[in-house]
Protein backbone atom coordinates (compact mmCIF):
# COMPACT_ATOMS: atom_id res chain seq x y z
CA UNK A 1 0.00 0.00 0.00
CA UNK A 2 3.17 2.20 1.00
CA UNK A 3 4.74 1.30 -2.34
CA UNK A 4 1.33 2.04 -4.63
CA UNK A 5 0.80 5.40 -2.45
CA UNK A 6 4.03 6.78 -2.77
CA UNK A 7 3.59 6.82 -6.92
CA UNK A 8 0.29 8.47 -6.83
CA UNK A 9 1.82 11.07 -5.14
CA UNK A 10 5.24 11.12 -6.97
CA UNK A 11 3.67 10.67 -10.18
CA UNK A 12 0.21 11.82 -10.04
CA UNK A 13 -2.62 10.78 -12.01
CA UNK A 14 -0.60 9.18 -15.07
CA UNK A 15 -1.51 6.61 -16.91
CA UNK A 16 1.97 4.94 -16.55
CA UNK A 17 1.58 5.29 -12.60
CA UNK A 18 -1.38 3.50 -12.42
CA UNK A 19 0.13 0.69 -14.83
CA UNK A 20 2.53 0.19 -12.72
CA UNK A 21 -0.23 0.03 -9.27
CA UNK A 22 -2.17 -2.28 -11.42
CA UNK A 23 1.15 -4.43 -11.87
CA UNK A 24 2.01 -4.18 -8.04
CA UNK A 25 -1.62 -5.50 -7.67
CA UNK A 26 -1.52 -8.16 -9.59
CA UNK A 27 1.74 -9.97 -8.34
CA UNK A 28 0.11 -9.33 -4.46
CA UNK A 29 -2.65 -11.23 -5.82
CA UNK A 30 -1.31 -13.61 -8.31
CA UNK A 31 -4.16 -12.54 -10.76
CA UNK A 32 -4.82 -13.04 -14.00
CA UNK A 33 -5.58 -9.13 -14.07
CA UNK A 34 -6.96 -6.02 -12.13
CA UNK A 35 -8.27 -3.05 -14.01
CA UNK A 36 -9.91 0.36 -12.85
CA UNK A 37 -13.11 1.91 -14.84
CA UNK A 38 -13.71 5.22 -13.78
CA UNK A 39 -17.65 5.03 -15.37
CA UNK A 40 -19.82 8.66 -15.60
CA UNK A 41 -23.20 7.07 -15.07
CA UNK A 42 -25.39 10.10 -15.81
CA UNK A 43 -24.38 9.38 -19.53
CA UNK A 44 -23.95 5.77 -19.44
CA UNK A 45 -20.17 6.03 -20.59
CA UNK A 46 -16.82 5.68 -19.40
CA UNK A 47 -14.38 8.75 -18.56
CA UNK A 48 -11.16 6.58 -17.93
CA UNK A 49 -9.98 2.22 -18.50
CA UNK A 50 -6.59 1.58 -17.03
CA UNK A 51 -5.84 -2.55 -17.12
CA UNK A 52 -3.20 -5.12 -16.41
CA UNK A 53 -2.75 -8.55 -16.65
CA UNK A 54 -1.53 -11.62 -18.38
CA UNK A 55 -4.27 -11.73 -20.95
CA UNK A 56 -4.75 -8.33 -22.64
CA UNK A 57 -8.69 -8.42 -24.11
CA UNK A 58 -10.46 -5.13 -25.27
CA UNK A 59 -13.41 -7.01 -25.84
CA UNK A 60 -13.25 -7.83 -22.49
CA UNK A 61 -13.07 -4.40 -21.17
CA UNK A 62 -15.91 -3.32 -22.67
CA UNK A 63 -18.09 -6.01 -21.58
CA UNK A 64 -17.16 -5.56 -17.82
CA UNK A 65 -17.75 -1.40 -19.11
CA UNK A 66 -21.27 -2.53 -20.25
CA UNK A 67 -22.23 -4.68 -17.82
CA UNK A 68 -21.07 -1.72 -15.14
CA UNK A 69 -23.45 0.85 -17.00
CA UNK A 70 -26.59 -1.47 -17.89
CA UNK A 71 -27.14 -3.18 -14.77
CA UNK A 72 -25.67 -0.96 -11.81
CA UNK A 73 -28.99 -1.94 -10.00
CA UNK A 74 -27.56 -6.02 -9.87
CA UNK A 75 -23.84 -4.25 -9.31
CA UNK A 76 -25.26 -1.69 -5.90
CA UNK A 77 -26.30 -5.30 -4.31
CA UNK A 78 -23.30 -6.57 -3.75
CA UNK A 79 -22.03 -3.10 -1.99
CA UNK A 80 -24.54 -2.49 0.28
CA UNK A 81 -23.40 -3.62 3.16
CA UNK A 82 -19.91 -3.44 2.43
CA UNK A 83 -17.10 -1.63 1.45
CA UNK A 84 -16.12 -4.51 -1.05
CA UNK A 85 -16.75 -8.25 -2.47
CA UNK A 86 -14.99 -11.15 -3.02
CA UNK A 87 -16.66 -13.82 -5.03
CA UNK A 88 -14.67 -17.18 -4.13
CA UNK A 89 -16.62 -19.10 -6.74
CA UNK A 90 -18.85 -17.94 -9.62
CA UNK A 91 -20.53 -20.90 -10.13
CA UNK A 92 -22.20 -21.00 -6.82
CA UNK A 93 -21.96 -17.75 -5.62
CA UNK A 94 -24.09 -15.63 -8.58
CA UNK A 95 -27.40 -17.07 -10.04
CA UNK A 96 -26.82 -18.71 -14.11
CA UNK A 97 -29.87 -16.80 -15.11
CA UNK A 98 -27.91 -13.60 -13.73
CA UNK A 99 -25.87 -11.58 -16.75
CA UNK A 100 -23.55 -10.97 -14.05
CA UNK A 101 -22.69 -14.51 -14.40
CA UNK A 102 -22.81 -14.80 -18.22
CA UNK A 103 -20.45 -11.91 -18.22
CA UNK A 104 -17.99 -13.62 -16.14
CA UNK A 105 -18.35 -16.49 -17.80
CA UNK A 106 -17.59 -15.62 -21.25
CA UNK A 107 -14.88 -13.32 -19.59
CA UNK A 108 -13.24 -16.76 -17.71
CA UNK A 109 -13.55 -15.34 -14.68
CA UNK A 110 -14.31 -17.69 -11.98
CA UNK A 111 -12.98 -15.72 -8.88
CA UNK A 112 -13.05 -11.82 -8.34
CA UNK A 113 -12.49 -9.02 -5.85
CA UNK A 114 -14.13 -5.86 -6.53
CA UNK A 115 -14.14 -2.56 -4.33
CA UNK A 116 -16.49 0.51 -5.61
CA UNK A 117 -15.40 4.06 -6.52
CA UNK A 118 -18.12 5.50 -4.05
CA UNK A 119 -19.66 9.41 -4.57
CA UNK A 120 -22.67 10.70 -2.87
CA UNK A 121 -23.50 6.74 -1.70
CA UNK A 122 -23.81 6.48 -5.88
CA UNK A 123 -21.45 3.86 -7.39
CA UNK A 124 -18.79 6.14 -9.76
CA UNK A 125 -16.45 3.17 -10.47
CA UNK A 126 -14.73 -0.13 -9.92
CA UNK A 127 -11.78 -1.37 -9.20
CA UNK A 128 -11.61 -5.47 -9.86
CA UNK A 129 -8.81 -8.32 -9.88
CA UNK A 130 -9.84 -11.06 -11.72
CA UNK A 131 -9.07 -15.14 -10.52
CA UNK A 132 -6.91 -14.09 -7.74
CA UNK A 133 -4.70 -17.33 -6.23
CA UNK A 134 -3.65 -16.00 -2.95
CA UNK A 135 -3.83 -13.06 -0.48
CA UNK A 136 -7.52 -13.28 -2.02
CA UNK A 137 -8.59 -12.18 1.86
CA UNK A 138 -6.48 -9.09 2.19
CA UNK A 139 -9.65 -6.54 0.72
CA UNK A 140 -8.47 -3.98 3.08
CA UNK A 141 -5.34 -3.18 1.11
CA UNK A 142 -7.47 -2.81 -2.14
CA UNK A 143 -10.75 -1.01 -0.22
CA UNK A 144 -7.07 1.59 1.44
CA UNK A 145 -5.78 2.18 -2.20
CA UNK A 146 -9.44 2.84 -3.41
CA UNK A 147 -9.50 5.95 -2.11
CA UNK A 148 -5.99 6.84 -3.02
CA UNK A 149 -6.98 6.75 -6.32
CA UNK A 150 -10.06 8.12 -6.38
CA UNK A 151 -8.50 11.03 -4.66
CA UNK A 152 -6.21 11.48 -7.28
CA UNK A 153 -8.68 10.62 -10.16
CA UNK A 154 -10.73 13.38 -8.81
CA UNK A 155 -7.61 15.42 -8.32
CA UNK A 156 -6.70 15.47 -12.07
CA UNK A 157 -10.40 16.30 -13.33
CA UNK A 158 -10.01 19.46 -11.50
CA UNK A 159 -6.89 20.04 -12.81
CA UNK A 160 -8.20 19.25 -15.87
CA UNK A 161 -11.22 21.67 -15.87
CA UNK A 162 -8.79 24.17 -14.50
CA UNK A 163 -7.09 23.87 -17.62
CA UNK A 164 -9.80 23.51 -19.70
CA UNK A 165 -11.05 27.11 -18.46
CA UNK A 166 -8.03 29.03 -18.41
CA UNK A 167 -8.11 28.35 -22.35
CA UNK A 168 -11.85 28.48 -23.18
CA UNK A 169 -13.22 32.40 -23.59
CA UNK A 170 -15.91 32.84 -21.45
CA UNK A 171 -18.08 34.99 -23.55
CA UNK A 172 -18.22 32.91 -26.72
CA UNK A 173 -16.68 28.87 -25.72
CA UNK A 174 -13.85 29.52 -28.10
CA UNK A 175 -10.54 28.92 -27.62
CA UNK A 176 -8.85 32.12 -25.88
CA UNK A 177 -6.24 34.52 -26.52
CA UNK A 178 -3.89 31.76 -23.92
CA UNK A 179 -4.53 28.67 -25.85
CA UNK A 180 -3.80 30.95 -28.65
CA UNK A 181 -0.33 31.78 -27.53
CA UNK A 182 0.78 28.06 -26.27
CA UNK A 183 -0.12 27.13 -29.54
CA UNK A 184 2.72 29.58 -31.23
CA UNK A 185 5.04 28.63 -28.55
CA UNK A 186 4.97 25.07 -29.25
CA UNK A 187 5.28 25.46 -32.93
CA UNK A 188 7.18 28.71 -32.95
CA UNK A 189 10.18 26.15 -34.40
CA UNK A 190 8.48 23.47 -36.27
CA UNK A 191 7.55 23.03 -40.17
CA UNK A 192 4.24 23.00 -40.40
CA UNK A 193 2.36 21.29 -43.48
CA UNK A 194 -0.80 22.39 -45.53
CA UNK A 195 -1.17 25.07 -42.84
CA UNK A 196 -3.94 27.54 -43.46
CA UNK A 197 -4.67 31.30 -41.60
CA UNK A 198 -7.51 33.54 -41.19
CA UNK A 199 -7.75 36.75 -38.90
CA UNK A 200 -10.90 38.04 -39.30
CA UNK A 201 -12.46 41.48 -37.43
CA UNK A 202 -15.92 42.79 -36.71
CA UNK A 203 -16.85 45.98 -38.38
CA UNK A 204 -18.60 48.23 -36.53
CA UNK A 205 -18.65 46.69 -33.21
CA UNK A 206 -17.82 49.78 -31.66
CA UNK A 207 -20.74 51.85 -32.85
CA UNK A 208 -23.29 49.11 -32.01
CA UNK A 209 -21.72 48.94 -28.16
CA UNK A 210 -22.67 52.96 -28.50
CA UNK A 211 -25.60 52.77 -30.29
CA UNK A 212 -27.46 50.01 -28.83
CA UNK A 213 -25.81 48.35 -25.88
CA UNK A 214 -23.16 46.15 -24.80
CA UNK A 215 -25.32 43.21 -24.78
CA UNK A 216 -26.06 43.71 -28.70
CA UNK A 217 -22.00 44.16 -28.81
CA UNK A 218 -22.10 40.67 -27.01
CA UNK A 219 -24.76 39.30 -28.88
CA UNK A 220 -22.84 40.00 -32.42
CA UNK A 221 -19.21 38.35 -30.70
CA UNK A 222 -21.37 35.00 -29.95
CA UNK A 223 -23.17 35.20 -32.86
CA UNK A 224 -19.97 35.16 -35.35
CA UNK A 225 -17.82 32.71 -32.90
CA UNK A 226 -20.71 30.45 -33.10
CA UNK A 227 -20.13 30.73 -37.46
CA UNK A 228 -16.36 30.32 -36.90
CA UNK A 229 -17.05 27.38 -34.75
CA UNK A 230 -19.70 25.73 -36.69
CA UNK A 231 -17.22 25.60 -39.70
CA UNK A 232 -13.99 25.43 -38.35
CA UNK A 233 -14.19 22.97 -35.19
CA UNK A 234 -11.73 23.86 -32.02
CA UNK A 235 -9.47 25.52 -34.74
CA UNK A 236 -10.78 29.28 -33.85
CA UNK A 237 -9.55 31.60 -31.12
CA UNK A 238 -10.66 34.68 -29.64
CA UNK A 239 -7.67 37.01 -29.28
CA UNK A 240 -9.12 40.39 -28.73
CA UNK A 241 -12.50 41.93 -28.19
CA UNK A 242 -14.18 42.00 -31.68
CA UNK A 243 -10.83 39.86 -33.19
CA UNK A 244 -10.51 35.87 -34.17
CA UNK A 245 -7.96 33.97 -35.67
CA UNK A 246 -8.20 30.53 -37.09
CA UNK A 247 -5.71 28.11 -37.53
CA UNK A 248 -5.77 25.40 -39.15
CA UNK A 249 -3.16 22.09 -39.88
CA UNK A 250 -2.67 19.50 -42.29
CA UNK A 251 -5.40 21.02 -44.60
CA UNK A 252 -5.72 20.74 -48.10
CA UNK A 253 -5.90 24.40 -50.01
CA UNK A 254 -8.85 23.43 -51.86
CA UNK A 255 -10.60 22.14 -48.80
CA UNK A 256 -9.61 25.56 -46.54
CA UNK A 257 -10.30 28.23 -49.20
CA UNK A 258 -13.97 26.17 -49.30
CA UNK A 259 -14.30 26.36 -45.71
CA UNK A 260 -13.38 30.41 -46.08
CA UNK A 261 -15.79 30.74 -48.46
CA UNK A 262 -18.57 28.97 -46.38
CA UNK A 263 -17.49 31.42 -43.68
CA UNK A 264 -17.87 34.58 -45.82
CA UNK A 265 -21.05 33.06 -46.67
CA UNK A 266 -22.25 32.38 -43.58
CA UNK A 267 -21.43 35.83 -42.42
CA UNK A 268 -23.54 37.42 -45.44
CA UNK A 269 -26.65 35.16 -44.24
CA UNK A 270 -26.33 36.67 -40.24
CA UNK A 271 -25.43 40.19 -42.09
CA UNK A 272 -22.22 39.96 -39.93
CA UNK A 273 -19.80 42.97 -41.44
CA UNK A 274 -16.04 41.28 -41.29
CA UNK A 275 -12.69 42.29 -42.35
CA UNK A 276 -10.69 38.99 -43.18
CA UNK A 277 -7.36 38.09 -44.01
CA UNK A 278 -6.29 34.28 -45.40
CA UNK A 279 -3.39 32.61 -46.44
CA UNK A 280 -2.57 28.66 -46.67
CA UNK A 281 0.61 27.69 -47.25
CA UNK A 282 2.37 24.18 -48.31
CA UNK A 283 5.39 24.60 -45.76
CA UNK A 284 5.24 27.03 -43.12
CA UNK A 285 8.75 27.47 -41.32
CA UNK A 286 8.04 30.33 -39.37
CA UNK A 287 4.59 30.64 -37.99
CA UNK A 288 4.52 34.26 -36.90
CA UNK A 289 5.70 35.54 -40.00
CA UNK A 290 2.29 33.58 -41.48
CA UNK A 291 0.35 35.02 -38.91
CA UNK A 292 1.68 38.56 -39.38
CA UNK A 293 0.97 38.10 -43.14
CA UNK A 294 -2.93 36.96 -42.44
CA UNK A 295 -2.88 39.97 -39.98
CA UNK A 296 -2.43 42.62 -42.70
CA UNK A 297 -4.32 41.15 -45.13
CA UNK A 298 -7.46 41.51 -42.27
CA UNK A 299 -5.90 45.14 -42.05
CA UNK A 300 -5.91 46.30 -45.41
CA UNK A 301 -9.44 44.46 -45.86
CA UNK A 302 -10.31 47.09 -42.85
CA UNK A 303 -8.95 50.11 -44.59
CA UNK A 304 -11.29 49.12 -47.31
CA UNK A 305 -14.26 48.68 -45.33
CA UNK A 306 -14.18 52.38 -43.82
CA UNK A 307 -12.38 53.98 -47.24
CA UNK A 308 -16.23 53.64 -47.77
CA UNK A 309 -18.16 56.91 -47.09
CA UNK A 310 -21.38 55.22 -45.25
CA UNK A 311 -18.60 53.52 -43.15
CA UNK A 312 -16.52 56.69 -41.86
CA UNK A 313 -14.45 55.80 -39.44
CA UNK A 314 -15.07 58.39 -36.98
CA UNK A 315 -18.11 55.94 -36.06
CA UNK A 316 -16.07 53.42 -35.11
Amino acid sequence: LIQCVRKLSNDLYKESTIDEILQIICEFYQAERCYVLDLDMDNKKANGIFEYGKRHDDIHIENMVRLCLEHMDLVNQFFENQKSYYIEDVTHEIPSTSPIYATFMQQKIHSIIVVPFMDNKKIQGVFAVDNPKQNYYQKDFLESLCFFIKTAMEREKEKTKLKNLSYVDSLTYAQNRNHFNEYIEQNRNKELHSLGVIYLDLNGLKEINDKMGHIAGDTLIITASYALQEIFLDNSYRVGGDEFVVIEQDVSELLFFDQYSKLLKRMKELEISVATGCVWKETCSNLSETLQEADQKMYEDKKRYYSLAENDRRSR
